[in-house]
């Protein structure tokens, strides 16, 4: 998903130049910066809210341990 990210927020910052004609290239890069940094913040929000519903915590300790060179 983190290659699609970026395309998105280059698609959503034409769209705003389109409706708001910049002459300035700075302010469009500027634009869409910003919407890819809020895209990118809701879209972690969204990951933490779900992550109980979708995370096995045992699994995960089992999982830190043994990278961590720990026998389980």
């Amino acid at each position: 998903f983190g290659g699609v990210a970026p395309l998105i927020t280059i698609a959503l910052g034409k769209v705003v130049h389109h409706l708001f004609p910049i002459s300035n290239h700075n302010v469009l890069f500027s634009s869409s910066v910003i919407i890819y940094v809020i895209f990118m913040a809701l879209l972690t929000l969204y990951a933490l809210v779900q992550i109980k519903r979708l995370v096995d915590y045992k699994l995960l300790s089992k999982l830190d341990y043994q990278s961590r060179g720990f026998k389980v």
